[in-house]
């Protein structure tokens, strides 16, 4: 198993509470896991078992790897405190 593998699942179960998925979906998923206290409590015992650099990296490779929409930019993540910066993610077509 990936060393990783439970960063996607916290990942999957982020996205799952995703309204709409656009360009922004990684600050989504990062907001969601900050706010959500199961999510929350998952997250930092994860960064007790990875470091934190780890994890955060992991969400935004992982949210881009789940949904098949590759990364377009680095921006700041205003308003968040588990992260400092993410991807913007490009939408591909459901086609």
């Amino acid at each position: 198993m990936l060393k990783t593998e439970e960063v996607r699942q916290l990942v999957q179960q982020a996205l799952s509470k995703v309204v709409t998925k656009d360009e922004d979906v990684t600050y989504q998923v990062a907001r969601i896991i900050e706010t959500d206290p199961a999510l929350r409590a998952w997250y930092d015992q994860l960064c007790a078992s990875l470091k934190t650099g780890v994890v955060n990296q992991s969400i935004g490779r992982w949210t881009s790897n789940v949904l098949g929409w590759p990364a377009l930019r680095q921006v700041p993540a205003t308003g968040l405190t588990i992260i400092k910066s993410y991807s913007k993610l490009r939408p591909q077509d459901a086609s």
